[in-house]
């Protein structure tokens, strides 16, 4: 707790003093304000003799309120830790109970327009099925499986129409890939939500001119082929995007990066929650999806729309 650590500090030196004879300064220590520190200012003459001893043992006091501030601040530290960590924790129930209001308002509204039987919507939670029989995983409620593991996957390649990460935008008169570049194919797997991959296409009228290459005409969507490896086999994947436009196109899978089996093909948009009531193949808002055991996955994604930011290049004039 704080100010623990600073009495201890100045217990300690204060023994030190006395272990060697050195009362008056352990007294004055002693009789002045738990908070202030040890070390008292001293005025040297320059004309006067240096007291060896008495300039040590002033670099003692301050090294002593050095280690002194050094772990209060590691106590303020912590203490501010869990400060944050319970507030976003507080956030984070808050943010739950809003999205069930808003879901059950939705459930209403749907219901009710297509059936006037029903008076009341009830969120289903583990406590309405029998022990074990299922598992609830953010909010989906599936199976219990026979056991459960998460498995590291690698990417073996990119592919489609556009350039990977955000090399050509620009914001604040910088280039935000010079701080923060979203091209690295290690964010697709990391399990970080502090890390992002991007890829996009740049589309342009056709009365603009061609400045450079990586510049499109052709008015199509971004699209992209993704092709994971598994280091061992697994039966489903989690997908976390932003972006509520982003669309699943297709998923195949293999167990040898030769033959691969096609087990979805129906264009959907993960994120897009008011297809549940008209597709129910799929858990939307989840980011899951289920497979046969697998080694190899491909996952064909593409946008569906444009974000409209501000891009910039460099142009290079050679003579």
């Amino acid at each position: 707790m704080a100010g623990e650590h600073l009495s201890n500090q100045k217990k300690y030196r204060i023994e030190e003093l006395v272990l060697n004879g050195k009362q008056e300064r352990a007294d004055r220590i002693v009789n002045s304000d738990v908070y202030s520190p040890i070390f008292q200012n001293q005025f040297y003459h320059p004309e006067a003799e240096p007291d060896l001893e008495g300039v040590n043992d002033d670099l003692s006091d301050i090294l002593n309120d050095l280690f002194i501030l050094e772990g209060e601040f590691v106590v303020l530290a912590e203490s501010y830790k869990s400060l944050l960590e319970e507030s976003i924790l507080k956030i984070d129930t808050s943010k739950r109970e809003a999205i069930a209001a808003r879901e059950k308002i939705m459930d209403m509204n749907m219901i009710c327009n297509e059936d006037n039987g029903f008076f009341q919507v009830r969120t289903l939670t583990n406590d309405d099925f029998i022990e074990k029989d299922v598992i609830n995983n953010d909010n989906v409620i599936t199976a219990w499986p026979n056991g459960f593991t998460t498995v590291d996957c690698k990417i073996i390649d990119i592919v489609g129409n556009g350039i990977e990460g955000n090399h050509y935008v620009f914001t604040n008169d910088e280039f935000i890939a010079d701080k923060n570049f979203t091209g690295n194919r290690a964010a697709v797997t990391d399990d970080n939500i502090t890390t992002i991959y991007e890829y996009q296409k740049i589309n342009a009228d056709q009365n603009e001119p061609y400045v450079f290459t990586d510049l499109n005409f052709d008015g199509t969507e971004a699209y992209c082929t993704i092709t994971l490896e598994a280091n061992e086999p697994i039966t489903s994947i989690k997908i976390l995007s932003p972006d509520n436009e982003l669309v699943l196109r297709e998923v195949q899978v293999s167990v040898d990066n030769d033959e691969y089996l096609t087990i979805m093909d129906e264009a959907l948009k993960l994120n897009k929650r008011e297809n549940i009531y008209l597709k129910s193949k799929y858990i939307y808002e989840s980011g899951i999806i289920a497979f046969p055991l697998s080694t190899y996955i491909k996952i064909s994604l593409s946008s569906d729309g444009y974000t409209g930011e501000k891009i910039a290049f460099l142009h290079e004039h050679l003579e």
